[in-house]
């Protein structure tokens, strides 16, 4: 073989070839495609998405807001109504509850009376509700006289209290279906979530280049060796020539290229053999 033939050299440059003509528009096609599909999702999502949030939080931050109204406009009625049921004898506590309840279209009505540990519940109606908390700390009624909010711990409890006497308040209120609470609440963080669009936007797109990077990498492989084979198929007679190019000028006049093509390659091998 003559010194200046380079073993695998044009099929080198041949694998280079087919790599960059089949690679390239495959990379191409998934930058270009991820921004798109990027941008598409940004601008359809944008308005409607945002809106239909905004529209979810403001009927819950109205229905909230309007329960403590609620609730501190019935806590006033309820003093009221108490106090005048205070003044007929003849009833016990429970049935004054039941009466302010129903006057005020309550869900329910507690007497709290403070203790050393606390606010002790003393009576309710209805008398046997168990999401009241029996003991209230300290902190949780306000010392003014007028209606505040009542924080218990149940969550889906709308409740206001107002002071009967120093050491006594009465507390009213709504019982919200169990979870009602939590779902307004998941409701606020799903749209502080998707009011900023842009980083549901940026987690789409660095989940899709990382899909598209994948497929391009298995694409590369099954490229390499398509590319390699293609490559091979073409170099080989190629190298068969080139070797008996320099096996003749030695003087082995005897020598045949041994190459089946059905194409250009298989003439130049015929003429070749014909020559020699």
């Amino acid at each position: 073989m003559s010194k200046g033939f380079k073993t695998g050299g044009f099929e080198r440059r041949l694998l280079v070839f087919f790599l960059l003509i089949s690679v390239t528009p495959t990379l191409l096609i998934a930058i270009f495609g991820t921004s798109y599909f990027a941008g598409y999702i940004e601008r359809l999502s944008t308005v409607a998405l945002k809106e239909s949030f905004q529209n979810s939080m403001d009927i819950a931050r109205e229905y909230s807001s309007r329960l403590d109204a609620d609730a501190a406009t019935m806590a006033r009625r309820s003093l009221t109504d108490f106090r005048r049921q205070q003044s007929r004898p003849g009833t016990g506590v429970e049935d004054w509850l039941e009466i302010v309840a129903d006057r005020n279209d309550a869900h329910f009505v507690g007497l709290y009376v403070l203790e050393d540990s606390g606010w002790r519940l003393d009576a309710s109606y209805p008398a046997a509700i168990t999401r009241l908390d029996p003991l209230l700390s300290m902190e949780t009624i306000s010392p003014d006289p007028g209606p505040h909010h009542a924080a218990f711990s149940d969550r889906d409890i709308i409740a206001s209290s107002i002071k009967l006497s120093p050491d006594s308040t009465l507390v009213s209120g709504y019982l919200l279906s169990l979870g009602r609470m939590e779902t307004m609440r998941r409701t606020g963080e799903d749209y502080s979530r998707y009011s900023s669009i842009g980083l549901y936007v940026n987690t789409i797109r660095r989940y899709s280049l990382f899909i598209i990077g994948a497929l391009v990498i298995l694409m590369i492989l099954a490229s390499a060796i398509a590319s390699r084979l293609i490559a091979r198929r073409i170099s080989y007679p190629i190298r068969e020539l080139a070797d008996a190019t320099d096996r003749i000028a030695r003087g082995d006049l005897d020598h045949r290229v041994e190459v089946k093509a059905r194409d250009e390659i298989q003439s130049l091998v015929t003429s070749f053999n014909n020559m020699t």
